[in-house]
Protein backbone atom coordinates (compact mmCIF):
# COMPACT_ATOMS: atom_id res chain seq x y z
CA UNK A 1 0.00 0.00 0.00
CA UNK A 2 1.36 3.59 -1.31
CA UNK A 3 0.26 6.46 1.33
CA UNK A 4 -0.26 9.65 -0.53
CA UNK A 5 1.63 13.00 0.08
CA UNK A 6 -0.66 15.24 1.55
CA UNK A 7 -1.56 18.21 -0.58
CA UNK A 8 -0.61 21.80 0.61
CA UNK A 9 -4.01 22.64 0.94
CA UNK A 10 -4.72 19.58 3.43
CA UNK A 11 -1.71 20.32 5.67
CA UNK A 12 -3.00 23.87 5.92
CA UNK A 13 -6.53 22.74 6.89
CA UNK A 14 -4.67 20.47 9.58
CA UNK A 15 -2.52 23.38 11.02
CA UNK A 16 -5.63 25.55 11.07
CA UNK A 17 -7.87 23.28 12.99
CA UNK A 18 -5.00 22.44 15.42
CA UNK A 19 -5.11 26.25 15.67
CA UNK A 20 -8.67 26.10 16.53
CA UNK A 21 -9.02 23.81 18.80
CA UNK A 22 -5.82 25.19 20.88
CA UNK A 23 -7.30 28.77 20.78
CA UNK A 24 -10.77 27.21 22.44
CA UNK A 25 -9.14 24.50 25.21
CA UNK A 26 -5.70 27.14 26.29
CA UNK A 27 -7.26 30.52 27.71
CA UNK A 28 -3.82 32.17 27.13
CA UNK A 29 -3.69 31.10 23.58
CA UNK A 30 -6.94 31.99 22.83
CA UNK A 31 -6.15 35.72 24.65
CA UNK A 32 -2.75 35.41 22.72
CA UNK A 33 -4.75 35.00 19.15
CA UNK A 34 -7.46 37.85 19.87
CA UNK A 35 -4.83 40.33 20.55
CA UNK A 36 -3.38 39.82 17.45
CA UNK A 37 -6.69 40.11 15.49
CA UNK A 38 -6.99 43.34 17.14
CA UNK A 39 -3.32 44.16 16.18
CA UNK A 40 -4.29 42.97 12.44
CA UNK A 41 -7.25 44.57 12.00
CA UNK A 42 -6.59 47.57 14.08
CA UNK A 43 -9.62 46.86 16.59
CA UNK A 44 -10.03 48.92 19.77
CA UNK A 45 -10.70 47.96 23.11
CA UNK A 46 -9.77 48.64 26.69
CA UNK A 47 -6.14 48.55 26.08
CA UNK A 48 -4.25 49.83 23.58
CA UNK A 49 -2.32 46.51 21.57
CA UNK A 50 0.56 47.70 19.37
CA UNK A 51 3.29 45.41 17.39
CA UNK A 52 6.03 47.46 17.08
CA UNK A 53 7.77 49.21 20.27
CA UNK A 54 10.94 51.45 21.10
CA UNK A 55 13.77 49.44 20.22
CA UNK A 56 15.62 49.96 23.79
CA UNK A 57 11.78 48.54 25.71
CA UNK A 58 11.31 44.51 26.21
CA UNK A 59 8.13 43.70 25.97
CA UNK A 60 5.99 40.69 24.41
CA UNK A 61 4.37 41.31 21.20
CA UNK A 62 1.71 41.75 20.69
CA UNK A 63 1.64 43.87 24.14
CA UNK A 64 -1.46 45.19 25.93
CA UNK A 65 -1.13 48.27 28.07
CA UNK A 66 -3.42 51.25 29.24
CA UNK A 67 -4.11 53.89 26.73
CA UNK A 68 -1.96 56.79 27.63
CA UNK A 69 -5.37 59.37 28.47
CA UNK A 70 -5.90 56.17 30.91
CA UNK A 71 -2.13 56.13 32.01
CA UNK A 72 -2.02 59.44 33.22
CA UNK A 73 -5.43 59.18 34.94
CA UNK A 74 -4.28 56.98 36.95
CA UNK A 75 -1.44 58.58 37.62
CA UNK A 76 -3.32 61.92 38.61
CA UNK A 77 -5.33 59.18 40.92
CA UNK A 78 -2.33 57.24 42.78
CA UNK A 79 -2.83 58.98 46.55
CA UNK A 80 -6.55 58.27 46.07
CA UNK A 81 -6.74 54.99 47.39
CA UNK A 82 -3.83 51.55 47.69
CA UNK A 83 -6.00 50.51 44.67
CA UNK A 84 -5.49 53.31 43.29
CA UNK A 85 -1.55 53.39 43.68
CA UNK A 86 -1.49 49.75 42.33
CA UNK A 87 -2.67 50.50 39.48
CA UNK A 88 -0.61 53.76 38.86
CA UNK A 89 2.21 51.32 39.31
CA UNK A 90 1.49 49.64 36.02
CA UNK A 91 2.23 52.44 34.65
CA UNK A 92 6.42 52.47 35.00
CA UNK A 93 8.07 54.36 37.04
CA UNK A 94 6.48 54.26 40.67
CA UNK A 95 9.18 56.52 42.17
CA UNK A 96 7.22 59.09 40.87
CA UNK A 97 4.01 58.93 41.92
CA UNK A 98 2.11 60.24 45.33
CA UNK A 99 1.56 57.64 47.82
CA UNK A 100 -1.64 57.05 49.68
CA UNK A 101 -2.17 57.75 53.36
CA UNK A 102 -2.28 54.54 54.79
CA UNK A 103 -5.87 53.94 57.05
CA UNK A 104 -7.50 51.43 58.97
CA UNK A 105 -9.49 50.28 56.37
CA UNK A 106 -6.21 49.29 55.21
CA UNK A 107 -5.98 46.01 57.84
CA UNK A 108 -8.18 43.99 55.27
CA UNK A 109 -6.42 44.65 52.08
CA UNK A 110 -4.80 41.66 50.54
CA UNK A 111 -1.34 44.15 49.61
CA UNK A 112 -1.14 45.88 53.03
CA UNK A 113 2.24 44.29 53.49
CA UNK A 114 3.24 44.38 49.58
CA UNK A 115 2.70 48.28 50.28
CA UNK A 116 4.94 48.12 53.52
CA UNK A 117 7.42 46.81 51.78
CA UNK A 118 7.26 48.79 48.71
CA UNK A 119 7.03 52.14 50.83
CA UNK A 120 9.54 51.76 52.77
CA UNK A 121 11.86 51.01 49.81
CA UNK A 122 10.71 54.53 48.34
CA UNK A 123 11.65 56.08 52.14
CA UNK A 124 14.64 54.27 51.96
CA UNK A 125 15.44 56.30 48.51
CA UNK A 126 14.29 59.63 49.42
CA UNK A 127 16.22 59.70 52.68
CA UNK A 128 19.60 58.81 50.65
CA UNK A 129 18.32 61.87 48.40
CA UNK A 130 17.78 63.94 51.38
CA UNK A 131 21.27 63.13 52.81
CA UNK A 132 22.85 63.40 49.23
CA UNK A 133 21.44 66.57 47.84
CA UNK A 134 20.90 69.59 49.06
CA UNK A 135 18.25 70.67 46.71
CA UNK A 136 16.27 67.55 47.96
CA UNK A 137 12.70 68.65 49.02
CA UNK A 138 12.84 67.87 52.50
CA UNK A 139 9.18 68.37 52.96
CA UNK A 140 8.29 65.78 50.36
CA UNK A 141 11.23 63.26 50.95
CA UNK A 142 9.51 63.58 54.96
CA UNK A 143 6.14 62.80 54.17
CA UNK A 144 7.03 60.00 52.16
CA UNK A 145 8.91 58.14 54.94
CA UNK A 146 5.97 59.16 57.48
CA UNK A 147 3.96 57.95 54.82
CA UNK A 148 6.01 54.93 54.65
CA UNK A 149 6.36 54.65 58.78
CA UNK A 150 2.70 54.40 59.31
CA UNK A 151 2.23 51.93 56.81
CA UNK A 152 4.71 48.95 58.00
CA UNK A 153 3.54 49.82 61.41
CA UNK A 154 -0.35 49.18 60.37
CA UNK A 155 1.75 45.71 58.56
CA UNK A 156 3.13 44.93 61.79
CA UNK A 157 -0.21 45.22 63.07
CA UNK A 158 -1.64 42.42 61.30
CA UNK A 159 0.57 40.16 60.99
CA UNK A 160 2.39 40.28 64.38
CA UNK A 161 4.72 37.29 63.79
CA UNK A 162 6.22 38.17 60.35
CA UNK A 163 9.71 39.56 60.77
CA UNK A 164 10.10 41.01 57.68
CA UNK A 165 7.72 43.58 58.64
CA UNK A 166 10.76 44.44 61.45
CA UNK A 167 13.26 44.50 58.68
CA UNK A 168 11.24 47.18 56.69
CA UNK A 169 11.19 48.76 59.61
CA UNK A 170 14.55 48.78 60.35
CA UNK A 171 15.71 49.78 56.74
CA UNK A 172 13.51 53.06 57.12
CA UNK A 173 14.97 53.94 60.65
CA UNK A 174 18.83 53.46 59.70
CA UNK A 175 20.59 56.67 59.67
CA UNK A 176 18.94 59.02 61.65
CA UNK A 177 17.76 56.71 64.66
CA UNK A 178 20.31 54.26 64.34
CA UNK A 179 19.07 52.52 67.70
CA UNK A 180 15.54 52.24 66.59
CA UNK A 181 16.48 50.66 63.72
CA UNK A 182 18.86 47.80 65.78
CA UNK A 183 16.28 47.44 68.44
CA UNK A 184 13.89 46.23 65.23
CA UNK A 185 16.39 43.83 63.74
CA UNK A 186 16.52 42.35 67.00
CA UNK A 187 12.67 42.06 67.20
CA UNK A 188 12.80 40.61 63.23
CA UNK A 189 14.93 38.16 64.29
CA UNK A 190 13.05 36.59 67.09
CA UNK A 191 9.66 36.20 64.28
CA UNK A 192 10.51 33.69 61.86
CA UNK A 193 10.18 32.52 59.39
CA UNK A 194 9.80 35.69 57.07
CA UNK A 195 7.42 36.42 54.40
CA UNK A 196 7.35 38.76 51.97
CA UNK A 197 3.33 37.40 50.84
CA UNK A 198 4.43 37.42 47.37
CA UNK A 199 1.90 34.93 46.47
CA UNK A 200 -1.37 36.34 47.82
CA UNK A 201 -0.39 40.16 47.01
CA UNK A 202 0.34 38.64 43.13
CA UNK A 203 -2.86 36.88 42.67
CA UNK A 204 -5.08 40.34 43.86
CA UNK A 205 -3.21 42.51 41.50
CA UNK A 206 -3.78 40.55 38.63
CA UNK A 207 -7.43 40.19 39.16
CA UNK A 208 -6.99 44.71 40.04
CA UNK A 209 -5.76 44.69 36.94
CA UNK A 210 -8.07 42.52 34.71
CA UNK A 211 -10.81 44.56 36.60
CA UNK A 212 -8.79 47.62 34.97
CA UNK A 213 -9.46 46.53 31.57
CA UNK A 214 -5.77 44.93 31.15
CA UNK A 215 -6.17 40.93 29.75
CA UNK A 216 -5.40 38.02 31.85
CA UNK A 217 -2.44 37.37 30.36
CA UNK A 218 -0.80 40.64 30.13
CA UNK A 219 -1.84 41.52 34.00
CA UNK A 220 0.25 38.45 35.07
CA UNK A 221 3.40 39.70 33.23
CA UNK A 222 2.61 43.22 34.42
CA UNK A 223 1.73 42.18 38.15
CA UNK A 224 5.56 39.91 37.72
CA UNK A 225 7.40 42.78 36.42
CA UNK A 226 6.23 46.48 38.03
CA UNK A 227 4.94 44.33 41.57
CA UNK A 228 8.14 41.78 42.48
CA UNK A 229 7.98 42.48 46.32
CA UNK A 230 10.49 39.49 46.33
CA UNK A 231 12.88 42.34 44.96
CA UNK A 232 11.83 44.62 47.26
CA UNK A 233 12.66 42.42 50.31
CA UNK A 234 16.22 42.29 48.69
CA UNK A 235 16.47 46.17 48.59
CA UNK A 236 15.05 46.58 52.45
CA UNK A 237 18.05 43.43 53.34
CA UNK A 238 20.61 45.14 50.92
CA UNK A 239 20.30 48.87 52.73
CA UNK A 240 20.14 46.73 56.12
CA UNK A 241 23.88 45.24 55.22
CA UNK A 242 24.79 48.44 54.13
CA UNK A 243 24.07 50.08 57.52
CA UNK A 244 25.41 46.86 59.91
CA UNK A 245 28.84 47.20 57.82
CA UNK A 246 29.04 51.36 58.79
CA UNK A 247 28.44 50.78 62.22
CA UNK A 248 30.84 47.97 62.26
CA UNK A 249 33.85 50.08 60.74
CA UNK A 250 32.96 53.19 62.99
CA UNK A 251 33.14 50.78 65.89
CA UNK A 252 36.10 49.33 64.78
CA UNK A 253 38.08 53.16 64.05
CA UNK A 254 37.02 54.29 67.27
CA UNK A 255 38.11 51.24 69.22
CA UNK A 256 34.29 50.88 70.71
CA UNK A 257 32.65 47.85 71.09
CA UNK A 258 29.79 49.70 72.65
CA UNK A 259 29.09 51.15 69.52
CA UNK A 260 29.69 47.52 67.79
CA UNK A 261 25.89 46.18 66.08
CA UNK A 262 26.46 43.05 67.57
CA UNK A 263 27.36 43.99 71.32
Amino acid sequence: MTLKPLKPLHVFLFLLLALLIATLVYPSTREAHSLCLRLLFHLKGNTLVQGQVNEFDNFIIPNAQFTKEYQKQLRTNSNASLDDYLLATATGDYFEWEMPQPRESWTNHTALQWSAFRFAQIAIREKSSLINSMSADSTNALNIISCAQKTVRLAQSTAPTNGALWLAEAAIEFGDHDEAALAALRIAAQKTPWSADSESSFLYIVKLLETAGMPHLDSAIYANYYYRSDLQTLSVQGEIRQNLNRLMTNAIFEKDDQRSPIS
